[in-house]
């Protein structure tokens, strides 16, 4: 795994941050560490996967966090929660105040991932183009590498 400040490894690429999708954790422009080998895709990963089998916009890159997973169902509360299995989600990289709304209950298929970006207001996610298939992630987001006052590991 990459550290805040390393020069990448193999198997490991800089991604730019190119949209507020995953504010307030990436800032646009920040220039992020991705590992893209030995990929160990958990809830709360960050994920770089190329948009295509779902969505619009094929061949475009995205960043965002994992947070359903195969089998699981998944909804979002009336107050802006996201439940799992009927347990709420804690989602400690959100910004206070944030509410996910409009995710109606849904179960995660097999080797498929369900992903939102932590700016849930201006994030087109799994809530738009549904569970992303595991193949479409190239790789998890493991650093901020740039601007230097932002680097740190994730």
């Amino acid at each position: 795994m990459g550290q805040a400040g390393a020069a990448p490894a193999i198997g490991d690429t800089i991604f730019d941050v190119a949209s507020g999708a995953m504010e307030p954790t990436l800032q646009q422009g920040d220039k992020v560490l991705v590992r893209t080998t030995g990929l160990e895709v958990r809830r709360g990963t960050v994920v770089v996967l190329k948009r295509g089998t779902g969505g619009t916009d094929p061949g475009i890159f995205v960043m965002s966090r994992v947070v359903g997973l195969p089998g699981e169902a998944i909804e979002s509360t009336t107050d802006g929660h996201v439940l799992i299995d009927g347990r709420i989600l804690g989602e400690p990289y959100l910004a206070a105040g944030t509410i996910t709304s409009g995710l109606s209950r849904q179960t995660v298929p097999a080797g498929d991932y369900f992903v939102i970006g932590d700016n849930r207001s201006n994030s087109r996610d799994s809530r738009f183009f549904g569970p992303m298939p595991g193949e479409a992630a190239i790789g998890i987001a493991t650093a901020i590498v740039s601007p230097p006052d932002r680097a740190r590991s994730l």
